[in-house]
């Protein structure tokens, strides 16, 4: 009875080890979610710099590195298996090869393979040259440095710009998206900010002014000893407010610029700053 108690003694010890090394080592022999040093996604940021992810302790880590000084990068240098990928290219200078090279590899960026075609840049190429010999623009190369959704090339300058807020009505603006080109119509006021026209607090000036006076008089205070200005404003949640701006007369140490704002009941929102 003695030798079987022992047995099983023994036999629950063995399984208990066994237990413990099979749950210690599962971890280490998971299927790690990728290969260390792995990298995929590789693309051009910009004109001058290289994204890709990376495989760093078993984890996807996105990163991006500078081509460094006289390179660019191109989203088409190196191609293989019909596909191409990006990489950082060394911009011809005058004297150098027709062909250029890819630059050092930054951070170690593996290096490019393949059938290596890339030629000088010019225009057509898919890729917007800013620094070398050759240089492009959204009104030099259109196709290679077109402009985002929303801008505009000022072929005057060679650079995108907004259209919304160039004071004029482009195709495709209207009051509703850029209040500030295409004027508000119906007494509706603009809102810089959002470029969103809004109704305003239906009070005039000389109404705001005196709700204004006769608050600042219960605090033992004057209009008289700021200068102000009037302006129309709405905050993110669309309420509108006849808003004034107080500057001190005098310059003090203490905040006693303010703002005050009239909401469409005539009450009266108060902000303090020097």
């Amino acid at each position: 009875m003695n030798k079987l108690l022992l047995l099983l003694i023994f036999a629950a010890i063995i399984a208990a080890v066994y237990y413990q090394q099979a749950n210690a080592s599962g971890p280490a022999n998971a299927t790690q979610s990728c290969v260390e040093g792995d990298m995929r996604g590789v693309f051009c940021a910009n004109s001058s710099a290289l994204s890709f992810t990376k495989c760093l302790a078993g984890e996807w880590v996105e990163q991006t590195v500078a081509c460094g000084e006289g390179n660019l990068c191109n989203p088409q240098a190196a191609g293989s298996n019909g596909g191409f990928t990006a990489g950082c290219v060394a911009v011809p200078q005058a004297t150098a090869s027709a062909t250029p090279v890819p630059s050092a590899n930054p951070l170690g960026v593996p290096a490019i393979s393949g059938n290596y075609s890339s030629q000088q840049p010019s225009c057509g190429d898919g890729f917007c040259a800013l620094a070398g010999d050759y240089r492009e623009n959204c009104s030099s190369c259109a196709s290679d440095c077109g402009c985002a959704a929303g801008d505009y090339c000022n072929a005057g300058i060679g650079a995108c710009e907004p259209k919304c807020g160039n004071n004029r009505c482009d195709a495709g603006e209207t009051s509703g998206s850029c209040c500030v080109d295409c004027a508000c119509s119906g007494g509706l006021k603009c809102d810089n900010s959002s470029m969103l026209c809004f109704q305003p607090v239906n009070l005039t000036q000389s109404q705001l002014l005196t709700l204004v006076s006769s608050a600042l008089a219960e605090s033992h205070d004057s209009l008289s000893n700021y200068t102000y200005s009037v302006s129309d404003y709405h905050d993110a949640s669309g309420e509108a407010f006849k808003r004034v701006t107080l500057n001190c007369v005098q310059a003090s140490e203490y905040a006693c610029g303010m703002i005050i704002d009239a909401d469409s009941e005539g009450e009266l929102h108060y902000r303090y700053y020097n």
